[in-house]
């Protein structure tokens, strides 16, 4: 039996498609639509939904864990 990827149902609308390397393919999930998400249903602070997303949803569910992509908004330029 083969290991399915992990997928949330409840984040449905985060999911932003699959990741793959040469032998493994996992949901990728948009982490700040998620945390937009836990916000609008704990009517919650960002610090409260980061925290809630940390502990509960960002866990190791083994090796098809799901994958949390963040945009680089800001670049820093190192001289």
């Amino acid at each position: 039996m083969t290991d399915l990827p992990i997928k949330f149902n409840n984040y449905e609308e985060c999911l932003m498609g699959v990741g793959q390397t040469h032998d493994d393919v996992v949901y990728v999930y948009d982490r700040e639509k998620i945390i937009e998400k836990i916000m609008q249903e704990l009517t919650c602070t960002y610090k409260d939904a980061l925290s809630f997303f940390e502990k509960n949803v960002n866990k190791d569910f083994g090796k098809r864990s799901p994958i949390y992509f963040s945009k680089i908004n800001d670049l820093i330029n190192i001289q």
